[in-house]
């Protein structure tokens, strides 16, 4: 009896007592978001004992918010609920008439700014073309830096049309995504030709003129 009596106490005093219950809410790794705006959007009950919180629901909530890429709810001890979040990377941008919407390597816009970052490369693709733009941050996330620092643009109407336009003037002619690590190296080796066009599209057998 004295053993059921003190799970009984413990069962009460973890699920359903104050001593347990949440008290705050911690939240990190926000760059775009503020603390306040997570805080919000998970929407977590003060007061309800710890081992009743949804952290499930809590963290589908977070995930609503354009920026997070990823989201973790824990709880911690004694009295507070933690949240972490990934926000997302932008690697190409959408120019539009109010700035310029940036997107993920998911594909996924998720924010206007109005100018262009340092090394977010701008791509004529619209934005719900999704699978393309995916791509498109595949070729920039996976060329080398000396390349993307001279990386104008990049249009693509399919996902083996891909062009990439230098400052200089110069189009390189991608094709598809794949294998993008060894066409940007070969790019920018071929680029010490000085030609006036390249093209990677089969890495393999590049060509220039």
């Amino acid at each position: 009896m004295l053993v059921i009596a003190l799970l009984a106490a413990t069962g009460w005093l973890v699920g359903f007592s104050s001593v347990l219950a949440t008290e705050r809410v911690t939240v990190s790794g926000t760059r775009l978001l503020s603390v306040d705006g997570v805080r919000k959007a998970a929407a977590v009950p003060i007061g309800l004992p710890l081992v009743r919180q949804d952290t499930t629901a809590i963290a589908a909530r977070v995930a609503g918010l354009a920026p997070v890429d990823t989201v973790t709810v824990d709880r911690s001890w004694p009295n507070t609920v933690s949240i972490k979040v990934a926000e997302r990377t932008p690697l190409v941008a959408i120019k539009t008439s109010g700035g310029y919407q940036l997107v993920d390597h998911a594909g996924i816009s998720f924010e206007t700014v109005s100018l262009l970052p340092a090394g977010v490369v701008d791509v004529g693709i619209a934005a719900d073309k999704v699978p393309l733009l995916a791509d498109a941050g595949t070729v920039v996330s996976t060329m080398p830096n000396a390349l993307r620092a001279q990386v104008a643009s990049i249009s693509a109407d399919a996902p083996d049309s891909f062009r990439v336009h230098l400052d200089s003037g110069l189009v390189i002619t991608w094709g598809s995504a794949d294998e993008s690590a060894l066409k940007g190296q070969v790019a920018l080796l071929l680029l010490k030709q000085k030609p006036k066009a390249i093209d990677v599209s089969a890495p393999h057998s590049p060509a220039v003129r």
